[in-house]
């Protein structure tokens, strides 16, 4: 082992090789580039259709919104009605709860203050640069890249052989892809 896996493993526990792989990857996202690009959406939501299936969910269509429907989409969206959002919600507690279980908590900790110093100024580059104008978008696209960023980062921390695949690694295709992947409601999965 070199010293700097030493080092990480004294920050991120034994899985410190997945979680600085995985850091690397949120950190070489293209956050938000692709937005009213459609030249890989098809790709897009074949990604989008394989994290849903996880969660059972697969019986929706594809909504892109245009920069007219983004404000008012953003004004009305309402967390408590995206079926996806009932699955993500309760990703953060097991996360803490496995932490606890596995004596992580520390580790998760200090990944929940590095990982998003990591990526925020890019997230917010990438959403400035798509949404200054779409006004309240530019905080909610922020606050998903954080979200996903951290709660992926704490799953591969507290990830052992007996632990289900880390759900949020499905999602980063389509974020890699330059696109945001909003939710789904009223059976409809709402991109950029």
């Amino acid at each position: 082992m070199t010293p700097a896996s030493n080092g990480a493993e004294d920050i991120f526990g034994p899985n410190a090789s997945s979680v600085m792989t995985l850091t690397r990857r949120l950190e070489e996202i293209p956050w938000y580039s692709a937005a009213w690009d459609p030249s890989a959406r098809r790709q897009a939501e074949h990604d989008v259709l394989a994290f849903a299936k996880q969660f059972g969910l697969q019986d929706f269509a594809f909504h892109w919104l245009t920069r007219e429907e983004l404000n008012g989409f953003i004004a009305r969206l309402d967390l408590t009605d995206d079926s996806l959002w009932h699955h993500l919600f309760h990703l953060p507690e097991q996360v803490k709860t496995r932490a606890e279980q596995t004596n992580r908590t520390a580790y998760v900790t200090a990944a929940a203050d590095l990982v998003p110093e990591r990526i925020f100024h890019a997230a917010f580059d990438g959403a400035f640069s798509a949404f200054k104008d779409e006004g309240n978008a530019l905080s909610y696209a922020v606050g998903t890249a954080l979200f996903v960023g951290g709660v992926a980062t704490g799953w591969e921390i507290v990830a052992d052989e007996s632990a289900d695949p880390n759900p949020l690694l499905a999602l980063l295709p389509v974020l890699e892809l330059g696109y945001w992947p909003i939710g789904l409601f009223d059976n409809k999965f709402y991109l950029i």
